[in-house]
């Protein structure tokens, strides 16, 4: 309900008073179930379901992720078909009360647990919108008897100004509500890039800090770091050129009915998350001959929008920087595991840095001195990478007969251009998933100390025992 209060002494805008009085009606039906219980003295409420059969009905259906309306309508179907009468009077407006009152109740637990059973805890938030209505997302992991949970703590609708400020107020009562103690008990703070929640210095995550009694890891997601390492390499190519040659070849079929009926399938949206674009382009591979084809008959025909034209550099390009984005988006469907552990996530990382440098056939100077021998026209060098112009080829004509006849259709000219401009994309992406940190400072930039490898219980266990010990020399105490 945090999501519905205004800034202390802001004044409204007339223009916006009918909207401000909807949301005081809003929040006041929102609660029509709730009543305080008068026998308890802790400002608690109670809620009376009389027809508990039809409650469970609506939550068996919510648990299914329908929405309220589909919930509506389908218990009224079951009613009008079996002819029941104690699944009348269900609405759409009935079951978000019904909701709400299994969202109390899961608040309720969650915050005895948190208070009782829980010494420590670590939460994470993001913004997202859903049916235009912009939600704040918390999340809360914390471990009970040597299990690790991650609850997803609530969604709560955000009708103001998104600024940190604001936001903050909004985490600061829910966090209050739930655990009186929660500043105590935070020891961690995770959430993606984006400015207002992780700038430098008046964001989210550094006044959630500031707030805290002890020192709190701060968490930059993994997933999101590498999604902009994906951006910026393969903005890379071509000056740009191959990624907006993309967009504008997804775009034009995915509005081609014709062809999408004739091969049954229709091209991947392209998301906000580059890694979706491994999808588009293994789409591009698989269908190019009947994508060619309708291309081809299309430019013929009068009357109709231009097809984009599809060179034989374009096709290098997809099918060279293919390979690299597939590892990509395997590395991105590992990391979100729930269960995954800050120091397990450094290792897939450093994983899937190698199997790029292996695929992409890269070679460090400090390690591999050959590039000292070499001739500068032989090979190129970005960072500390350095890849031969002749073991590049090789690996573009690796990809099949296909990738080779593009790249043999080109001159040695622009054979060399592609080469380097896709070395480039391969050497960038490496370096930026190897430099990908977790962990960040106030600054917002890697932190100099890493997360423990262990559980919060576990490094009690440790300072205890070495704190009884005479002398201790572990990396814990020193």
């Amino acid at each position: 309900m945090a999501a519905l209060e205004h800034d202390d002494g802001e004044a409204l805008d007339p223009n916006i008073a009918e909207h401000a009085t909807r949301l005081i009606k809003l929040k006041c039906n929102a609660l029509l179930l709730f009543k305080p219980d008068c026998e308890a003295d802790d400002g608690s409420y109670i809620v009376m379901i009389k027809n508990v059969k039809r409650f469970q009905l609506i939550i068996k259906h919510a648990s299914c992720g329908m929405s309220f309306r589909q919930i509506a309508a389908a218990i009224g179907h079951t009613r009008d078909v079996m002819s029941i009468g104690k699944l009348s009077g269900v609405s759409d407006h009935l079951v978000g009360q019904y909701v709400r009152v299994l969202v109390g109740v899961a608040l309720t637990k969650i915050g005895v647990l948190s208070s009782d059973d829980v010494w420590a805890f670590s939460i994470t938030f993001d913004g997202s919108t859903h049916r235009d209505t912009t939600f704040f997302d918390v999340r809360i992991r914390i471990s009970v008897k040597g299990i690790l949970y991650n609850f997803h703590l609530i969604a709560m609708p955000h009708f103001g100004r998104h600024t940190a400020d604001l936001q903050v107020k909004m985490l600061v009562m829910l966090l209050g509500a739930l655990c009186v103690s929660w500043a105590d008990k935070l020891i961690g703070v995770a959430t993606d890039g984006e400015r207002t929640n992780m700038g430098h210095i008046t964001d989210i995550q550094k006044q959630l800090v500031d707030l805290a009694t002890h020192d709190v890891t701060q968490v930059n997601c993994v997933n999101h770091q590498a999604d902009l390492v994906v951006q910026a390499s393969v903005e890379l190519i071509n000056g740009g050129n191959f990624i907006a040659k993309v967009y504008e070849v997804t775009v034009y079929l995915r509005k081609q009915n014709t062809l999408i009926t004739e091969m049954g399938v229709a091209s991947p949206k392209k998301t906000n998350r580059w890694a979706a674009l491994n999808n588009v382009l293994q789409f591009d591979i698989k269908y190019k001959r009947q994508i060619i084809a309708f291309l081809d008959e299309r430019h013929k025909q009068r009357g109709v929008a231009v097809p984009p034209v599809l060179s034989e550099t374009w096709w290098v390009q997809v099918f060279a920087v293919a390979p690299g984005l597939e590892l990509v988006h395997k590395m991105f469907c590992e990391l979100q595991a729930r269960l995954l552990f800050i120091c397990q996530q450094r290792a897939y990382v450093n994983k899937f840095a190698v199997d790029l440098q292996m695929v992409y056939e890269l070679r460090h100077i400090d390690i591999d001195a050959e590039c000292r021998d070499l001739d500068a026209l032989d090979y190129f060098q970005r960072f500390n990478w350095f890849v031969t112009f002749e073991s590049f080829e090789l690996f573009v004509r690796n990809q099949g007969s296909r990738a080779e006849g593009h790249f043999d259709a080109l001159d040695d000219s622009a054979q060399r251009d592609i080469l380097t401009s896709i070395g480039m994309f391969a050497m960038n992406i490496v370096q930026g998933i190897i430099n990908i940190q977790a962990e960040r400072n106030s600054c917002n930039e890697p932190a100099d100390k890493e997360a423990p490898p262990v559980m919060p219980s576990d490094l009690v266990r440790v300072q205890l025992s070495c704190s009884s010990a005479t002398s201790c020399s572990c990396a814990m105490c020193t």
